[in-house]
């Protein structure tokens, strides 16, 4: 029945006969001598130290990601409800202050150009809440920033015109809606989560 060399500790490092047991090969060798604290050298200090700061950044990323990632999927949600609402009200309750939206200069019936757009939100914030994987989930992010890009010109013709509608009955009102029309182009983007992003943020 055969032994195991015995390393006692702190000991200098097995000689080449001892080196392929399972006891020399269960132990740490750093520098020279055995791993215990206070007498692994330089070197094996700094390798001590160097593991452990790779632990804590193998650690951190991945919390930080899935926040991130909730985040985004609570702001995919919203925009998606948001966006079939708002189609919604076009082709109900709403479909007259929507009216004021639509510029003087557009050479289709005003009630038509609300309806049209009425559907185009609907199926715009349905695909925003049913597709999730990528690149498909990306794409409708900038589909959807493209079309608030569209409808922005009505956003612009309203101040310009002083149309009244949904409450804003005044220039400074008006000028306030018109700025949050790229907050909207922003947030839907952001909902889209593009692939690029997401490989960054799983590198770091």
């Amino acid at each position: 029945m055969g032994v195991g060399v015995q390393i006692p500790p702190c000991a200098p490092t097995p000689g080449p006969s001892a080196r392929g047991s399972l006891a020399f090969r269960g132990r740490g060798v750093v520098g020279g001598r055995a791993d215990c604290p206070g007498r692994e050298g330089p070197r094996g200090t700094a390798l001590r130290q160097t593991r452990a700061m790779s632990s804590d950044s193998d650690q951190t990323p991945p919390r930080r990601g899935r926040t991130g990632r909730a985040l985004r999927a609570l702001s995919k949600v919203a925009l998606g409800a948001a966006l079939v609402g708002a189609g919604i009200g076009h082709l109900t309750t709403l479909r007259e202050e929507f009216q004021a939206q639509v510029p003087d200069w557009v050479p289709f019936d005003p009630d038509d150009v609300v309806a049209w757009s009425g559907y185009a939100e609907i199926a715009l914030g349905a695909a925003t809440l049913l597709v999730w994987k990528q690149p498909h989930r990306a794409r409708v992010g900038a589909l959807g920033a493209a079309f608030f890009l569209a409808v922005f010109p009505g956003n612009i013709a309203q101040w310009v015109e002083q149309n009244d509608g949904f409450g804003l009955d005044t220039d400074e009102k008006r000028l306030a809606r018109l700025a949050f029309q790229p907050v909207l182009m922003v947030w839907s983007v952001y909902a889209g989560d593009r692939p690029g992003r997401r490989r960054l943020e799983s590198a770091d």
